[in-house]
């Protein structure tokens, strides 16, 4: 089995956020991914959802179902869009939200936002982490537009009234969610429900 080198890792994450720091390889990223998603379907070590809280940095994706044979140019100007185009992914724990399975699963909420110049486009809804394993399920039903922090535009989405609604009893196999092998304090790595593996850095401020 490959040896993990969680610095590549930290190395990739750097090079997003600091023009300055040298990207690794491509491939060398997507192996490191693998061993260490290889690492945690051995050991599975449990993590809760305060682990996830804050924001975190979209620095690395594959969009490819096993990580494994996408073209690496693709690959490469996937991270370039990334650098110009930030994509930040946000977890919010709710742990007093009421009327739900305490034993199953705990409650949160998730936000994406895509900033454009000035503009943020921001998508968010309900989230859910099963304590049966490293599932953390999500919805996005409400859409936002903002200039600075002012916000221009807000919806709900997809019959975001009724999917909030039943969220929490909804089974897995009807929700989008990320499967998190890799849940570290600057870090976190996860397969997609698509088969794609992502990879996000803490935001700082």
């Amino acid at each position: 089995m490959k040896m993990t080198n969680f610095a590549l890792l930290e190395q990739t994450v750097a090079s997003m956020l600091n023009p300055q720091v040298s990207a690794p390889a491509a491939g060398e990223v997507v192996e490191e991914l693998l061993a260490w998603e290889k690492c945690r379907k051995k050991e599975k070590t449990p993590y809760g959802f305060e682990q996830l809280a804050g924001e975190w940095r979209l620095c690395w994706i594959t969009g490819e179902k096993q990580g494994r044979s996408l073209n690496l140019t693709q690959m490469r100007l996937a991270q370039t869009l990334l650098r110009l185009i930030p994509i930040q992914l946000v977890y919010r724990p709710l742990p007093d939200l009421e009327k739900i399975d305490r034993q199953k699963f705990e409650a949160g909420e998730v936000e994406n936002r895509i900033q454009i110049g000035l503009f943020t486009l921001i998508v968010f809804g309900p989230a859910k982490r099963l304590k049966s394993n490293s599932i953390l399920a999500f919805d996005f039903t409400t859409m936002q537009v903002k200039f600075f922090d002012k916000v221009l535009f807000s919806t709900l989405i997809r019959n975001g009234e009724n999917r909030n609604a039943r969220f929490y009893q909804a089974p897995i196999r009807e929700l989008a969610f990320f499967n998190y092998f890799l849940v570290q304090d600057n870090l976190i790595a996860a397969r997609g429900r698509g088969g794609g593996l992502a990879l996000w850095g803490r935001s700082r401020g």
